[in-house]
């Protein structure tokens, strides 16, 4: 198992870690769910996603971080539309958009 942080930063680049989580069996990470307001409805928010170096010396741990962005929409009817685009590496993004209340 390894250890993974979802993080966010200020302008001045400090991290502050909203949760962690770590890899199952299958090598699937699972943070706990964010929650949202309607009073976030209209914004965008920035996370990160790092893996946690460990203590054993035969083990490269990658030192990537992944960005994520969460557009938050309302519906109007009680329920949102969350719209995620995850950038890997500066590469291009991957983009899915899930509904909730």
């Amino acid at each position: 198992e390894f250890n993974f942080e979802l993080f966010t930063q200020d302008e001045q680049h400090n991290d502050t870690v909203v949760s962690s989580a770590k890899n199952d069996e299958n090598g699937e990470i699972v943070f706990p769910d964010l929650s949202f307001t309607e009073a976030d409805a209209g914004k965008t928010y920035t996370y990160y996603v790092r893996e946690v170096a460990g203590n054993d010396a035969t083990v490269d741990y990658d030192d990537s971080v992944y960005m994520y962005t969460v557009e938050v929409f309302d519906n109007g009817d009680g329920t949102y539309t969350f719209k995620f685009r995850m950038v890997l590496n500066g590469g291009e993004p991957i983009w899915y958009v899930g509904t909730g209340r």
